[in-house]
Protein backbone atom coordinates (compact mmCIF):
# COMPACT_ATOMS: atom_id res chain seq x y z
CA UNK A 1 0.00 0.00 0.00
CA UNK A 2 0.80 3.56 -0.59
CA UNK A 3 0.70 6.52 1.92
CA UNK A 4 2.84 7.79 4.99
CA UNK A 5 3.14 6.12 8.35
CA UNK A 6 -0.30 6.12 10.32
CA UNK A 7 1.09 7.87 13.18
CA UNK A 8 1.46 10.80 11.04
CA UNK A 9 -2.41 10.95 9.23
CA UNK A 10 -4.81 13.45 10.00
CA UNK A 11 -7.56 12.67 7.61
CA UNK A 12 -8.69 9.74 5.80
CA UNK A 13 -7.82 11.16 2.26
CA UNK A 14 -4.67 8.64 3.70
CA UNK A 15 -6.16 5.65 3.97
CA UNK A 16 -8.27 6.39 0.59
CA UNK A 17 -5.32 6.72 -1.41
CA UNK A 18 -3.46 4.33 -0.04
CA UNK A 19 -6.25 1.80 -0.27
CA UNK A 20 -7.46 2.74 -4.15
CA UNK A 21 -4.08 3.78 -5.80
CA UNK A 22 -3.38 1.72 -9.01
CA UNK A 23 -0.51 3.60 -10.75
CA UNK A 24 -1.50 0.36 -13.48
CA UNK A 25 -5.72 2.17 -13.63
CA UNK A 26 -4.25 5.20 -13.94
CA UNK A 27 -2.34 4.34 -16.61
CA UNK A 28 -5.42 2.84 -18.39
CA UNK A 29 -7.21 6.42 -17.96
CA UNK A 30 -4.51 8.52 -19.22
CA UNK A 31 -4.20 6.72 -22.37
CA UNK A 32 -8.15 6.56 -22.67
CA UNK A 33 -8.11 10.36 -22.31
CA UNK A 34 -4.76 11.02 -24.38
CA UNK A 35 -6.85 8.82 -27.15
CA UNK A 36 -10.01 10.43 -27.10
CA UNK A 37 -8.90 14.63 -25.86
CA UNK A 38 -8.97 16.59 -28.93
CA UNK A 39 -6.85 18.94 -27.16
CA UNK A 40 -5.22 19.66 -23.43
CA UNK A 41 -7.34 21.62 -21.59
CA UNK A 42 -8.92 19.29 -18.57
CA UNK A 43 -11.67 19.56 -16.08
CA UNK A 44 -11.15 16.33 -13.50
CA UNK A 45 -14.30 16.33 -11.23
CA UNK A 46 -14.29 14.75 -8.17
CA UNK A 47 -10.55 14.33 -7.83
CA UNK A 48 -10.04 13.17 -4.55
CA UNK A 49 -5.99 13.27 -3.41
CA UNK A 50 -5.42 14.75 -6.51
CA UNK A 51 -2.62 12.21 -8.03
CA UNK A 52 -4.89 11.72 -11.32
CA UNK A 53 -4.80 15.31 -11.74
CA UNK A 54 -0.93 15.87 -11.15
CA UNK A 55 -0.19 12.75 -13.95
CA UNK A 56 -2.14 14.53 -16.23
CA UNK A 57 -0.56 17.76 -15.81
CA UNK A 58 3.09 15.61 -16.02
CA UNK A 59 1.30 14.76 -19.21
CA UNK A 60 1.05 18.00 -21.10
CA UNK A 61 -2.38 18.49 -19.84
CA UNK A 62 -3.79 22.21 -18.34
CA UNK A 63 -5.76 21.00 -15.29
CA UNK A 64 -8.69 22.56 -13.54
CA UNK A 65 -9.49 19.64 -10.11
CA UNK A 66 -12.21 19.90 -8.24
CA UNK A 67 -14.07 17.52 -4.96
CA UNK A 68 -16.79 18.68 -3.18
CA UNK A 69 -14.60 17.01 0.08
CA UNK A 70 -12.29 19.88 1.79
CA UNK A 71 -10.29 17.15 2.93
CA UNK A 72 -9.77 15.59 -0.21
CA UNK A 73 -8.69 18.74 -1.93
CA UNK A 74 -6.12 19.81 1.05
CA UNK A 75 -4.70 16.55 0.47
CA UNK A 76 -4.27 17.22 -3.00
CA UNK A 77 -3.08 20.64 -2.38
CA UNK A 78 0.01 19.29 0.26
CA UNK A 79 0.57 15.92 -1.85
CA UNK A 80 -0.23 16.44 -5.75
CA UNK A 81 0.54 19.89 -6.11
CA UNK A 82 1.95 20.83 -10.10
CA UNK A 83 1.85 24.50 -11.85
CA UNK A 84 -0.66 23.23 -14.09
CA UNK A 85 -3.02 21.91 -11.67
CA UNK A 86 -5.49 24.39 -10.24
CA UNK A 87 -7.76 22.34 -7.39
CA UNK A 88 -10.50 23.99 -6.30
CA UNK A 89 -13.37 22.56 -3.73
CA UNK A 90 -16.25 22.45 -5.63
CA UNK A 91 -19.73 20.61 -5.99
CA UNK A 92 -19.67 18.91 -9.78
CA UNK A 93 -23.25 19.58 -10.14
CA UNK A 94 -22.53 23.63 -10.30
CA UNK A 95 -19.70 24.22 -12.95
CA UNK A 96 -20.20 28.41 -13.81
CA UNK A 97 -17.07 29.00 -12.13
CA UNK A 98 -15.54 27.26 -14.72
CA UNK A 99 -15.15 27.62 -18.45
CA UNK A 100 -14.98 24.75 -21.41
CA UNK A 101 -12.70 22.36 -22.15
CA UNK A 102 -11.66 19.65 -24.43
CA UNK A 103 -12.21 16.96 -22.07
CA UNK A 104 -14.15 16.88 -18.75
CA UNK A 105 -13.16 13.70 -16.90
CA UNK A 106 -15.16 11.41 -13.70
CA UNK A 107 -13.61 8.60 -13.04
CA UNK A 108 -13.33 5.67 -10.12
CA UNK A 109 -17.19 5.29 -10.30
CA UNK A 110 -17.79 8.40 -8.86
CA UNK A 111 -20.88 9.43 -10.46
CA UNK A 112 -22.42 6.39 -9.11
CA UNK A 113 -22.51 8.64 -5.27
CA UNK A 114 -25.47 10.81 -7.20
CA UNK A 115 -28.34 9.65 -5.44
CA UNK A 116 -30.63 9.73 -7.94
CA UNK A 117 -31.24 10.12 -11.90
CA UNK A 118 -32.48 13.21 -11.85
CA UNK A 119 -28.96 14.43 -9.95
CA UNK A 120 -26.91 12.37 -13.05
CA UNK A 121 -29.05 14.46 -15.84
CA UNK A 122 -28.14 17.46 -13.86
CA UNK A 123 -24.37 16.94 -13.80
CA UNK A 124 -24.66 15.98 -17.76
CA UNK A 125 -26.08 19.16 -18.58
CA UNK A 126 -23.72 20.89 -16.44
CA UNK A 127 -21.04 18.94 -18.66
CA UNK A 128 -22.27 19.33 -21.71
CA UNK A 129 -22.30 23.40 -21.17
CA UNK A 130 -18.40 23.38 -19.80
CA UNK A 131 -17.11 21.35 -23.27
CA UNK A 132 -16.25 22.78 -26.31
CA UNK A 133 -17.43 21.81 -29.62
CA UNK A 134 -16.47 18.24 -29.79
CA UNK A 135 -15.25 17.59 -26.34
CA UNK A 136 -15.66 15.01 -24.47
CA UNK A 137 -16.91 13.39 -21.34
CA UNK A 138 -15.15 10.70 -20.26
CA UNK A 139 -16.73 8.28 -17.01
CA UNK A 140 -16.99 5.49 -15.32
CA UNK A 141 -19.90 3.54 -13.41
CA UNK A 142 -20.88 0.19 -12.17
CA UNK A 143 -23.08 -2.22 -14.28
CA UNK A 144 -26.05 -3.01 -13.15
CA UNK A 145 -25.08 -6.46 -12.01
CA UNK A 146 -23.17 -5.19 -8.91
CA UNK A 147 -26.39 -4.82 -7.30
CA UNK A 148 -27.28 -9.16 -7.77
CA UNK A 149 -23.40 -8.90 -6.76
CA UNK A 150 -23.39 -7.81 -3.23
CA UNK A 151 -26.85 -9.42 -2.09
CA UNK A 152 -24.55 -11.26 -0.25
CA UNK A 153 -22.55 -9.05 2.02
CA UNK A 154 -18.85 -8.42 0.76
CA UNK A 155 -15.96 -8.29 3.64
CA UNK A 156 -12.40 -7.59 3.45
CA UNK A 157 -10.10 -7.53 6.16
CA UNK A 158 -6.68 -6.42 6.40
CA UNK A 159 -3.82 -3.64 7.10
CA UNK A 160 -3.72 -0.55 5.47
CA UNK A 161 -0.59 1.85 6.53
CA UNK A 162 -0.10 -0.11 9.58
CA UNK A 163 -3.61 0.07 10.55
CA UNK A 164 -6.28 -2.91 11.07
CA UNK A 165 -9.06 -1.82 8.53
CA UNK A 166 -12.60 -4.02 7.72
CA UNK A 167 -14.70 -2.71 4.32
CA UNK A 168 -18.24 -4.42 4.00
CA UNK A 169 -19.85 -3.80 0.69
CA UNK A 170 -23.81 -4.80 0.55
CA UNK A 171 -27.07 -3.93 -1.33
CA UNK A 172 -29.38 -1.95 0.75
CA UNK A 173 -31.68 -1.37 -1.95
CA UNK A 174 -32.56 -2.39 -5.51
CA UNK A 175 -30.62 0.05 -7.05
CA UNK A 176 -28.08 1.03 -3.97
CA UNK A 177 -25.21 -0.42 -2.40
CA UNK A 178 -23.52 0.43 1.14
CA UNK A 179 -20.13 0.63 1.89
CA UNK A 180 -18.38 0.33 5.12
CA UNK A 181 -15.16 1.45 5.93
CA UNK A 182 -13.90 0.86 9.44
CA UNK A 183 -10.14 1.28 10.65
CA UNK A 184 -8.99 -0.10 13.92
CA UNK A 185 -7.20 3.12 15.71
CA UNK A 186 -7.15 3.94 19.40
CA UNK A 187 -10.18 5.45 18.26
CA UNK A 188 -12.31 3.88 15.93
CA UNK A 189 -12.68 5.50 12.61
CA UNK A 190 -15.99 4.69 10.85
CA UNK A 191 -16.39 6.07 7.01
CA UNK A 192 -20.21 5.00 5.58
CA UNK A 193 -20.65 5.54 1.60
CA UNK A 194 -23.88 5.02 -0.50
CA UNK A 195 -24.20 4.58 -4.54
CA UNK A 196 -26.77 4.32 -6.84
CA UNK A 197 -26.51 1.52 -9.53
CA UNK A 198 -28.03 3.02 -12.57
CA UNK A 199 -29.20 1.73 -15.97
CA UNK A 200 -27.03 1.83 -19.22
CA UNK A 201 -30.30 2.47 -21.00
CA UNK A 202 -31.33 5.50 -18.69
CA UNK A 203 -27.67 6.86 -19.07
CA UNK A 204 -27.35 6.37 -23.06
CA UNK A 205 -31.09 7.84 -23.23
CA UNK A 206 -29.86 11.10 -21.26
CA UNK A 207 -27.16 11.45 -22.84
CA UNK A 208 -28.37 11.46 -26.56
CA UNK A 209 -31.34 13.73 -25.80
CA UNK A 210 -28.58 16.21 -24.30
CA UNK A 211 -27.16 15.84 -27.85
CA UNK A 212 -23.96 13.17 -27.14
CA UNK A 213 -22.53 11.10 -29.25
CA UNK A 214 -22.16 7.92 -26.91
CA UNK A 215 -19.32 5.00 -27.17
CA UNK A 216 -19.54 2.14 -24.29
CA UNK A 217 -16.67 0.05 -23.39
CA UNK A 218 -17.13 -3.05 -20.89
CA UNK A 219 -13.11 -2.51 -20.35
CA UNK A 220 -10.01 -0.06 -21.04
CA UNK A 221 -7.87 -3.18 -21.28
CA UNK A 222 -8.11 -6.75 -23.15
CA UNK A 223 -10.17 -8.28 -20.62
CA UNK A 224 -13.76 -7.65 -20.22
CA UNK A 225 -15.47 -7.85 -16.43
CA UNK A 226 -18.49 -7.69 -15.39
CA UNK A 227 -17.59 -4.36 -12.75
CA UNK A 228 -18.02 -0.85 -14.70
CA UNK A 229 -18.95 0.37 -18.14
CA UNK A 230 -16.52 2.94 -19.83
CA UNK A 231 -18.30 5.60 -21.55
CA UNK A 232 -17.13 8.21 -23.84
CA UNK A 233 -20.10 11.24 -24.34
CA UNK A 234 -18.61 13.38 -27.38
CA UNK A 235 -20.61 16.75 -27.31
CA UNK A 236 -22.31 16.98 -31.14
Amino acid sequence: MVGQDHRNMTSFADYYHALTFSHEGYEAYLSWLKTEARGKSLLECACGTGYFSKYCAENGFQVDALDLDPIMIDYAKQNNLHQNVHYVCQDMLDLNVFGEYDALVVFLDSLNYLDNLQLLESFFKEAYKHLKPKGCLLFDVHQEQRIEEFQDEFIEEDFVLGVPYQWTIQTIETNKIQHQLIFYEDILKKQVFTQTIFSLLDIMRILEELNFIVDVKLSLGDANTNEKYYIKARKG
